[in-house]
């Protein structure tokens, strides 16, 4: 235990190399009981556990170095304790009282375990037993979260919500993609979690002027769990920066989640000291969100990588999973105080992270995110397909997709890449972020809109795959207006009729078309529910029933759907065509399965095809 005026350290030390893992958690006193606080995963204790309490007015929280660094107020009371199961299985833990003024600094109550320590605790009404009880069963049976609020932050002026994926443990089942044009408020519900993140460790937080939105002139945030209890931050008055974080209901005591943002800014220096934070919320040691600044204290997440050899094989082979080849790293040293992330090229020559692209070193905060997360953790990550070939953001799309299978992940992307209409097949979820006259709004199509237009991407539309194909997702990204057409010939032929018109060019046609006139009214209905206010659809004026039943669902949603025919039954001529004759393809008659008698031959050609263009083993290093 150190204390040096407005910081104390206090270690636990484990002489146990069995104990698996603990928490950390810390309590608030507030009239003689703890009203606020939260707890920490700290992983296995083989090598103790660190908190530190400073005072914030007087201490800058980046030169602590650690995520176990919680601010207190002047004057106040905290509880801290650590929870752990022995070896044996049973819940062990010990913690103690302090208190702070900063006139007489810390003062620390003895070290209380067991019975002694369960009394104090209940004395607080702190309880530990949902620590214990995370401590006792898998990580996947911890409580999800069901949805973030937002109301007077940025661009949001009224309270908006965004509904949460839940994972099922199938792939994808976890995941909540932002979607929306630029400047319409993605970026603004990943910053709230930001916040919520802070507000675990402390109750005094702030939105400078800025962040508020001019309506209201006051923010609140709130993240909700599947049970209802709510971690909620809230501006003290109207027209003030300060705000209070607190579980509700008021009884409530605080609960451990873990909760990581990665934000869009994702650099740090070439060159570095001997800085950084090796726990996984890094970012909350610079305290405020920041889009722009370099994220220093992110090399000491890759020191623990580089020194740490289990550490080392699991980050190593998520991120050769995505860049097709491993990359080749250490931290090295040029002069005392100067270090720099080498990278070693096939044939010995090395660069720093400067000659690595911005893409993989976005990848590198990205997977860092991932690779030591546990089952049940919450993970925000802004715009993950920055400075990515397109190659590398559809691998980190199936990857982030099987980590929600256990997980929540949200995401807010400008990439139709990311979104995979398997993973809303098996219940991700999609979200559209716009604006109106000015003012940040959500919209979220309900699950049985998503799951028909998944089934369009199902085995029943092979023939159509681009129906919602990269290309069509395109669309979630306009600001509003989009084009439905009943096919490719459709998307093909309407420029060069537009031209030959005298009308002007149009680039929101959606995708290579909607699959079949069938399909039209089903993503038109999508659309209404992402929230576009103009939306239409041209269809041939062929007579046949198909076409007559579109029309009328189409004509039923209401002005915001135009529906018209073309003076035609097809957009181009078509000459007469005989009859073709059967042909045996790859795959027997359900299209489901190569025929039996082929398949060593196919087996051989789609394997030779596939050893020929991997990477894999090849010593490729990629940068730039």
């Amino acid at each position: 235990m150190r204390a040096d005026g407005a910081v104390l350290e206090i270690d636990f030390i484990s002489d146990n190399p069995a104990v698996a893992r603990g928490e950390l958690l810390f309590g608030y006193v507030f009239e003689g009981q703890v009203r606020a606080g939260d707890g920490l995963l700290v992983g296995s204790l083989d090598v103790g556990a660190r908190a530190i309490l400073f005072d914030r007015d007087r201490v800058d929280p980046s030169s602590l170095g650690s995520e176990a660094a919680v601010s207190i107020q002047n004057p106040s009371t905290t509880v801290v304790v650590l929870v752990w199961r022995d070896e044996t299985g049973e819940i062990a833990h010990a913690g103690m009282e302090v208190s702070y003024t900063n006139k007489a600094g810390f003062q620390v109550g003895q070290v209380m375990e067991s019975t002694q320590l369960i009394e104090y605790l209940n004395s607080v009404d702190f309880s530990i037993e949902d620590s214990a009880e995370r401590l006792g069963i898998p990580d996947s049976a911890r409580t999800p979260f069901t949805e973030l609020s937002v109301s007077g932050y940025r661009g949001f002026a009224g309270e908006r919500t965004l509904l949460l994926a839940q994972p099922n443990g199938t792939q994808g089942s976890g995941l909540t993609v932002l979607v929306g044009a630029n400047n319409s408020g993605k970026s603004t519900f990943i910053e709230a979690l930001h916040a919520i993140a802070r507000a675990r460790q402390q109750t005094d937080l702030s939105f400078p002027q800025p962040r508020r939105h001019r309506d209201l002139d006051s923010v609140t945030i709130q993240l909700t769990r599947a049970d209802g209890r709510r971690l909620r931050v809230e501006s003290t008055e109207p027209g003030s920066s300060q705000a209070t974080a607190k579980w509700l209901p008021d009884s409530d005591v605080p609960t451990l989640f873990d909760l990581q943002v990665t934000p869009s800014r994702r650099q740090f220096s070439p060159y570095f000291g001997n800085v950084g934070s090796e726990d996984r919320n890094w970012g909350l040691l610079n305290q405020e969100f920041s889009r722009t600044d370099l994220r220093e204290q992110f090399v000491g997440r890759l020191r623990k990588v580089n020194r740490t050899p289990t550490a080392r094989a699991a980050f190593d082979d998520l991120l050769a999973e995505v860049i097709g080849s491993r990359l080749k790293w250490t931290i090295d040293e040029i002069a005392p105080n100067q270090q720099f992330l080498k990278m070693i090229e096939a044939d010995g020559a090395w660069h720093t992270s400067e000659g690595l692209g911005d893409g993989l070193v976005s990848l590198l905060f990205i997977v860092d995110a991932l690779y030591d997360s546990d089952p049940g953790s919450l993970i925000a990550i802004d715009e993950p397909e920055l400075s990515l070939h397109p190659q590398l953001i559809r691998r980190l799309g199936r990857i982030l997709a099987r980590y929600a299978a256990n997980r929540q992940i949200l995401i807010a992307t400008h990439s139709p890449l990311v979104l995979d209409w398997a993973d809303v097949g098996n219940g991700a979820t999609v979200a559209r972020v716009f604006k109106v006259e000015g003012k940040s709004e959500v919209a979220q199509p309900s699950p049985e809109i998503l799951t028909a237009v998944a089934r369009l991407a199902g085995d029943r539309n092979l023939r159509n795959p681009h129906t919602v194909g990269s290309v069509a997702r395109e669309a979630f990204f306009l600001e509003d207006g989009v084009i439905l057409t009943e096919g490719q010939d459709d998307v093909a032929y309407l420029p060069r009729i537009l031209d030959d018109l005298g009308l002007r060019a149009v680039d929101n046609v959606y995708g290579w078309g909607s699959g079949g006139v069938g399909n039209i009214p089903t993503l038109a209905r999508l659309f209404l529910e992402l929230g576009f206010t103009k939306i239409a659809a041209i269809v041939d004026d062929d007579e046949q029933p198909g076409t007559v039943a579109a029309l009328d669902k189409l004509r039923g949603m209401g002005s915001k759907v135009l529906a018209v025919q073309i003076p035609a039954p097809d957009i181009r001529h078509k000459d007469a065509a005989p009859a073709k004759p059967e042909v045996n393809g790859l795959l027997d008659a359900d299209n489901a399965h190569v025929r039996p008698e082929l398949r060593a031959q196919a087996t051989a050609v789609f394997s030779s095809v596939i050893d020929h263009v991997s990477l894999e083993d090849s010593g490729t290093i990629l940068s730039g």
